[in-house]
């Protein structure tokens, strides 16, 4: 692995760089692997949320949100404190506050992700992730067990980051220091990296696999 900082980044999927807010100093910093940037409040928004970022940041009280962006453009957003699904359309504006969803109300949601017509929720403190319907909010899949005073909870164990590439889910498991993936065509799980040290979010920046770690952000 090749150490890239210590400080701790946002992968952003399908863009070119990682993020940063410094709430101490309230400033916002981009990397590309090679270099640090400070970057403006704007700039930051834009990469995380796009262009419409003013007018679905009124909804919430905070700016560090969890957001997929569908198909045709409209987004779903969720704060992990409150836990329930928001979807915005492409021009920024609030369709539906999803309480039903399987995904709302459960437990903590710390990370979400788009497959298909369905969206994907880590669960980290229940130890679980769980697929529902877009469409209806139903429950698809589940997988873990709800197991909430085990620290060796398997097969997952704190999955506190999803993100899907090409037909596999990519779960990066904090409490067993591994890096999961999920074959979405058969949903056999196996382990894809095992690492020294806790995993908080894995992503893909152009070529490169980084993995953001305990200690900080590295390059696979």
């Amino acid at each position: 692995m090749i150490h890239i900082t210590n400080e701790h980044f946002e992968i952003i999927k399908n863009k070119d760089c990682m993020v940063n807010h410094d709430t101490c100093k309230n400033v916002y910093y981009k990397h590309d692997l090679n270099k640090i940037y400070e970057i403006s409040e704007n700039q930051y928004l834009k990469i995380k949320y796009g262009e419409n970022h003013d007018k679905i940041l009124k909804y919430f009280e905070n700016v560090e949100l969890e957001c997929i962006t569908l198909l045709d453009g409209s987004q779903i957003l969720s704060y992990y404190q409150e836990s329930i699904i928001k979807r915005f359309d492409n021009n920024g504006d609030l369709i539906k506050i999803d309480k039903g969803n399987a995904l709302s109300n459960f437990d903590v949601l710390y990370s979400i992700e788009l497959d298909g017509n369905s969206i994907w929720g880590a669960f980290p403190t229940a130890h679980v992730i769980r697929k529902s319907c877009i469409l209806t909010g139903e429950e698809e899949m589940s997988i873990g067990y709800c197991d909430y005073m085990n620290d060796k909870s398997y097969p997952l164990c704190y999955p506190e980051h999803i993100i899907k590439y090409d037909n596999y889910l990519y779960i990066s498991d904090m409490g067993s220091k591994r890096i999961l993936r999920l074959d979405l065509n058969n949903y056999e799980l196996e382990e894809y990296k095992k690492l020294n040290e806790s995993v908080w979010a894995y992503g893909r920046i152009g070529k490169n696999e980084v993995v953001e770690l305990e200690s900080g952000m590295y390059i696979l």
